[in-house]
């Protein structure tokens, strides 16, 4: 995926906005960013590896009756068996939280991760779809990998969330 594609979809979840939730679910909209670090280094024909990332972010949700304004912790690891510049699929787990309360409680699931070292989809997800969430990212990680490889890449971008 391009980062124009990346960017449209951006685009697309700000537009839509998030549906209102009833008592005991949360919804939320942030702005995110997230670093993944691989190993071995991204190239234009890197083989196989592993891959962590952090991220934060600020999330605006409909969490009442206090500040809808929250921070958002996240963080994950895997394996991938596509990992290069133009091809990223990167699959594993995630572990996230939000602060201050009332938030949406901490919790973990399924990561994935589709797009090339410029930007992609990143999509979380719980077994039973108590929480469910898409990001679209951009980066400009495109040029170091390419140039000879990098070990490291800063995507960008909203991330829209639903806890029912």
């Amino acid at each position: 995926m391009g980062v124009r594609a990346a960017i449209a979809l951006t685009g697309l979840i700000l537009a839509t906005g998030v549906p209102a939730s009833g008592q005991g679910t949360f919804n939320g909209l942030c702005t995110m960013s997230a670093t993944f670090s691989f190993s071995p280094p991204v190239t234009l024909n890197s083989p196989p590896g592993t891959w962590s990332m952090t991220g934060t972010g600020t999330c605006v949700t409909d969490a009442q009756p206090l500040s809808p304004v929250k921070t958002m912790s996240l963080n994950g690891s895997g394996t991938s068996q596509l990992m290069q510049c133009d091809a990223l699929r990167l699959l594993g787990s995630y572990a996230i939280g939000f602060f201050p309360s009332p938030a949406p409680p901490p919790g973990s699931g399924a990561l994935e991760f589709i797009g090339t070292a410029a930007g992609g989809i990143l999509h979380l997800s719980t077994p039973s779809t108590q929480f469910q969430g898409v990001a679209a990212l951009a980066s400009l990680g495109a040029l170091s990998c390419t140039l000879g490889g990098t070990t490291q890449i800063t995507f960008t971008g909203a991330f829209v969330f639903v806890d029912p």
